[in-house]
């Protein structure tokens, strides 16, 4: 049996010396920063985009999803701006299981709103963390749930997602149900 180890151990020795080595050559540029584009005055959001964490972490460590992070972007004319923009305003967001039963409503006001604007490739937008224990119980016995978000602009029609966002929610370490078609 030693005899068959013997060839595996320069093998296995020789791939440790590999992964260890750095390639050669001219250092990679750095990474780009966010340029931000000046957006035409007085632009109104009528389109807004959410993403969410679909699989929310446990806080708490109690075996219960609750913690997750959304970002958001807002859309004007895109005649007239095909980038994201800031507007102010407040957010709302709502969290139902698939039979549309409320599970979790976050409100954030415009003070909160500004403090989560930020600067990315794609142009600006909004990040949040939201944790369902701020505002009821993560003791939710569904395995998925619908998050919807809807947009005050201060002057404006609110902005409703189109569609939601799907997480899991409830005990981790599950696979979650599918809701029927």
């Amino acid at each position: 049996m030693k005899q068959r180890f013997r060839h595996i151990t320069p093998l296995l020795l020789s791939a440790g010396v590999a992964f260890g080595c750095v390639a050669e050559g001219p250092p990679l540029p750095p990474r780009p920063e966010p340029r931000s584009i000046a957006q035409p005055q007085g632009m109104e959001a009528t389109t807004l985009v959410l993403t969410a964490d679909q699989v929310p972490a446990d806080s708490n460590g109690n075996g219960y999803a609750d913690t997750f992070r959304v970002i958001i972007y807002l859309f004007g004319d895109r005649r007239r701006h095909e980038l994201p923009i800031h507007v102010d305003g407040s957010f709302v967001f709502e969290l139902s299981n698939p039979d549309g039963d409320l599970l979790a409503r976050w409100v954030l006001d415009e003070e909160e709103t500004r403090e989560g604007r930020f600067e990315a490739m794609v142009g600006p937008g909004y990040g949040f963390t939201l944790n369902i224990l701020d505002v009821a119980s993560d003791r939710i016995s569904d395995r998925i749930a619908n998050l919807r978000c809807v947009f005050s602009p201060r002057r404006g029609e609110p902005i409703e997602v189109r569609g939601a966002a799907t997480i899991r929610v409830g005990p981790i370490g599950t696979r979650p149900r599918q809701p029927a078609r």
